[in-house]
C-alpha cells in the first residue's frame, strides 16, 4: 500500500513538472523574485496571490508593498488553451489603448488600465496599483518576461 501511494505521489510530482515545462514557464521566483518586484515599486514587496491553472491556460501573481503606502502588481501570464489572440486585439482596440516598447519578438498596448503583451503563445496582462509610472514598469517587467520565456536556442 505503502508503495502505491508514493508510485502515486511520484506520478503527480512528475506530471506537474512536465507541464510546467511543457508550459516553458519557470517557476515565478526565477521570473519575477520579491526583491526585483521590489525594487520596481520602491519599496519591500511581498507575495499577496498566486494561482496557476495549466488545463485553463492561467497563471496569475501578486504581490503587495510589505509597509506604506499601499501599492501592488498583478501580472497575468495566459498560453494555450486559452485565445491569447482575442484578448490581446481586445486590449488593443480598446479605447486609449497606445504601443508600449516591448522586445522585438513581442507586440504590446496599454490602455490606462494595464499593459497587455502578446509574445508567441503568451498574453501577458501586468496591472499596477499606486505606482506613479504604471506604464514603464509595465515595460520593463513585460521585457523581462520576454527574456526568460524565450525559448533557449
Amino acid at each position: 500500500m505503502k508503495r502505491f501511494l508514493a508510485l502515486l505521489l511520484l506520478a503527480v510530482f512528475i506530471s506537474g513538472c512536465s507541464a510546467q515545462e511543457k508550459q516553458g514557464i519557470p517557476a515565478r521566483d526565477a521570473l519575477l523574485p520579491d526583491s526585483y518586484v521590489g525594487g520596481l515599486l520602491g519599496s519591500p514587496a511581498k507575495q499577496a496571490g498566486g494561482t496557476r491553472d495549466d488545463e485553463a491556460g492561467l497563471i496569475r501573481w501578486a504581490w503587495e508593498e510589505a509597509d506604506g503606502t499601499p501599492k501592488c502588481l498583478v501580472v497575468e501570464i495566459r498560453f494555450e488553451p486559452g485565445d491569447c489572440d482575442a484578448l490581446y486585439n481586445a486590449a488593443q482596440a480598446g479605447a486609449g489603448a497606445v504601443p508600449i516598447a516591448t522586445p522585438a519578438e513581442a507586440v504590446g498596448c496599454y490602455d490606462g488600465r494595464a499593459a497587455h503583451v502578446r509574445y508567441g503563445p503568451y498574453y501577458i496582462r501586468i496591472a499596477t496599483l499606486g505606482v506613479k509610472d504604471e506604464r514603464s514598469i509595465a515595460e520593463l517587467i513585460s521585457a523581462k518576461l520576454v527574456r526568460e520565456l524565450m525559448p533557449q536556442q
